[in-house]
């Protein structure tokens, strides 16, 4: 048995080499080499996530605004109490459904050929990425550019930025300015990205205070729509009995078609980010143990107390002033019906301001490790920077003393990546000056929620349907999961996206009261633009640049496996990108 000490960047690494290490093996001069290397990135597996961040980092993303604004669209597009909570339902069926996709695809993929031996799945960072890059394996790097550059400029908390900051300044009873609510989403952000770049640790400890808070929110709700209908705060059985009849919750349904396509496009915003743990999955402890029976409790969890916060509503707030067309959202007369009038905005406002702010949290720490991944394949400019992990800080909230010196792990951040996250946050923020704050959130959400979630989202479940089908493919040999449980989930996630897909084109019909932000045919021109953008930035990067060059993209891995739990984890990592000239191999 030899170790060898070795230092990647500002943490000490000490690997021993015995059966359980497998790959290259790197010295330490050769990860100091590579480490000064300008075409060289060195990552060094960090310290494991186990059962808490991975069900709290589902619960913030999960919960976030959605679950104060989705009632009203619903109550708006169907005037159906018993409509909406089917619509819930449907929502919730989808989101333990796409779970279940993308469990399965992150403990089969991406596959690695170790020392000669027949490919095994080894769990790593990057969500979609991974999955689409091995659904489409030519031509080379367009998977990557097509996911890539619209995951850059859409994955970011500039929504969620706006509309924090709005609460803030309304919960501390000022009223928002166009200025105000961008200088301190601005702020709110940096923030974000600048603790997950100082201190991975602290940033995980941060967001799983606010998610286990989160929780007792919600919880709280549903006691409060309780305690209201058992006649407490001034109320009674009356308006649940009315709102929860079967035949009131069902008469005078609103026929728009339009209407439910809105009304489902909501709910499918609400339960989105269910899939936010597999972005972060090279750093689960025992994924194959842990992730998947983790992530579907937790979303199934989600959507119970969601269902309860809506009864809540719903044993609260009347149905004629669910209905009517007016500015104040379903929460916000829950709030005013529980709390008063002098109280209701502030408590709504810093409920939602402590959501939204959760959310940013979450999303900064998975969005950057995808957006580090994507660097790390040479499509960007920098590569070394955007790939690159960095100690800013010496390691805070740091474990005691390892049983093995081979089971160090770093604490350094993807500072480039956040930097790169930081920036197109700041212009989306900066770029929709001239709207509401309101309508901000909505075109980014809107966007965000047609590209990534649902185009992507659609891509991938279709995609395990042909591996299923396909038996050149062997996929029930790769994957671990139930054969017909895998192909009705995925067939269930691929019509549920194709809705919004097709959806998203239709003309409004008057008879919905949802109004919109933009034309209604602005987001889906916008999404699909941003695409052919990517396919021409891929057809430059693939064709023009070699050309000019004379050189061509070559990208080189070189990995050192650790076995850990029974199978193999990546824990060093040297990714060397390269444009060399075609004579030169």
């Amino acid at each position: 048995m030899n170790t060898l000490p070795s230092s990647v960047g500002a943490s000490r690494i000490e690997l021993v080499i015995a059966e359980d290490a497998k790959g290259t093996f790197f010295t330490e001069e050769e990860l100091a080499i590579a480490e000064r290397s300008p075409n060289k990135v060195v990552t060094t597996r960090p310290s494991s996530l186990g059962y808490a961040s991975i069900i709290l980092i589902i619960v913030n993303r999960m919960v976030g605004t959605g679950i104060f604004r989705t009632p009203t669209t619903l109550a708006q597009g169907t005037h159906s109490t018993g409509y909406s909570l089917l619509f819930w339902g449907a929502g919730a069926t989808v989101a333990i459904c796409g779970t279940h996709v993308f469990a399965e695809l992150g403990m089969t993929l991406p596959r690695l050929e170790i020392e000669g031996a027949e490919k095994d799945s080894v769990p790593r960072n990057g969500g979609e990425k991974n999955y689409l890059e091995y659904m489409i394996k030519s031509p080379q790097r367009l998977a990557t550019c097509l996911y890539g550059i619209p995951f850059i400029v859409l994955g970011t908390a500039a929504g969620n930025a706006l509309i924090c900051a709005e609460c803030l300044l309304r919960a501390s009873g000022n009223e928002p300015s166009k200025g105000a609510v961008r200088g301190l989403a601005v702020g709110i952000a940096s923030f974000a990205c600048l603790l997950h770049a100082t201190s991975r640790t602290g940033g995980i400890y941060l967001f799983n205070i606010f998610g286990v808070i989160k929780i007792g929110m919600l919880m709280a709700m549903f006691a409060l729509g309780v305690a209201f209908a058992g006649g407490a705060f001034g109320g009674s059985t009356a308006i649940a009995s009315e709102n929860l009849s079967i035949y009131n919750s069902t008469a005078d349904v609103l026929g728009s078609a339009y209407g439910y396509a809105e009304a489902f496009l909501a709910v499918l915003f609400a339960f989105g980010g269910f899939n936010q743990a597999t972005y972060v999955l090279g750093e689960v402890d025992n994924p194959r143990r842990k992730f998947k029976p983790t992530t579907i409790a937790t979303v199934f969890a989600v959507s119970v107390l969601y269902m309860l916060v809506n009864l809540s509503y719903m044993m609260v707030v009347p149905e004629a002033d669910q209905f009517q067309d007016r500015p104040d959202t379903v929460a916000a007369l829950f709030f005013v019906r529980i709390f008063g009038v002098a109280n209701a905005s502030r408590i709504q406002n810093s409920f939602m301001a402590f959501s939204s702010f959760g959310n940013i949290m979450v999303q900064t720490f998975t969005a950057a490790r995808v957006k580090q991944e994507i660097a790390k394949e040479g499509i960007l400019p920098f590569t070394k920077f955007f790939a690159n992990n960095k100690s800013l800080m010496p390691r805070l909230f740091a474990p005691g003393p390892k049983a093995s010196p081979a089971n160090d792990t770093s604490d350094a951040t993807p500072v480039g990546a956040l930097a790169l996250h930081w920036v197109f946050t700041l212009l989306l923020i900066l770029a929709t000056i001239p709207a509401s704050t309101s309508d901000s959130y909505r075109i980014f959400v809107n966007l965000y929620s047609f590209v990534v979630d649902a185009l992507f989202g659609f891509a991938i479940g279709l995609g395990i349907i042909i591996l299923r089908l396909n038996k050149r493919v062997r996929w029930s040999q790769k994957s671990r999961s139930n054969k017909y449980i895998s192909l009705a989930t995925a067939v269930i996630f691929t019509l549920a996206n194709c809705f919004p897909l097709v959806a998203i084109w239709l003309r409004p019909d008057g008879k919905s009261q949802i109004t919109l932000p933009v034309e209604w045919w602005a987001t889906g021109t916008i999404g699909i633009g941003l695409l052919g953008l990517a396919l021409l930035y891929w057809l430059i990067l693939s064709y023009v640049v070699p050309r000019i060059l004379g050189r061509d993209l070559e990208v080189e891995r070189e990995s050192q496996f650790k076995r850990d739990h029974g199978y193999w984890v990546i824990w060093h990592e040297v990714t060397s990108v390269n444009w060399r000239t075609r004579s030169s191999y």
